[in-house]
């Protein structure tokens, strides 16, 4: 998996060299089982970039543009919030966790990694809305 950030500058390279790391060991994990590897990962550290990029996925259910929104802002304050791009092969993250103050556990991002790439593979393996 490519690691692609937004925006870059909002990352050091001791995190881009941690989520690296990281997307390598969930790599191994998921080659393990045979789960295909996606393409890309996109971790986004702006909320209106965010917003701008799961926007028209979150609308596609039928909610308006503000209700959309709404949705995706009380999903963050939950803890997290993690999609994937069937088209694109990627993974798409937020890199927002009220609970944490600007500190993210890597073992969240981690987790995030296999939970998503398991949802991408069973997608478009099954092809059915999981």
């Amino acid at each position: 998996m490519k690691l692609k950030l937004f925006p870059k500058e909002n990352f050091d390279k001791c995190s881009i060299n941690t989520m690296n790391q990281l997307i390598s060991l969930s790599e191994d994990l998921l080659n393990k089982y045979s789960v295909t590897i996606p393409k890309f990962v996109e971790f986004y550290d702006n909320l209106n970039l965010f917003i701008k990029r799961v926007l028209p996925q979150v609308k596609s259910y039928r909610l308006t543009e503000k209700q959309s929104r709404e949705f995706i802002k009380s999903s963050l304050n939950s803890g997290t919030y993690g999609t994937f791009d069937i088209k694109k092969n990627s993974i798409i993250e937020m890199n927002f966790n009220p609970h944490f103050k600007l500190f993210y556990p890597s073992i969240h991002f981690l987790k995030l990694l296999i939970h998503e790439a398991l949802h991408l593979f069973l997608y478009t393996n099954l092809k059915i809305n999981i």
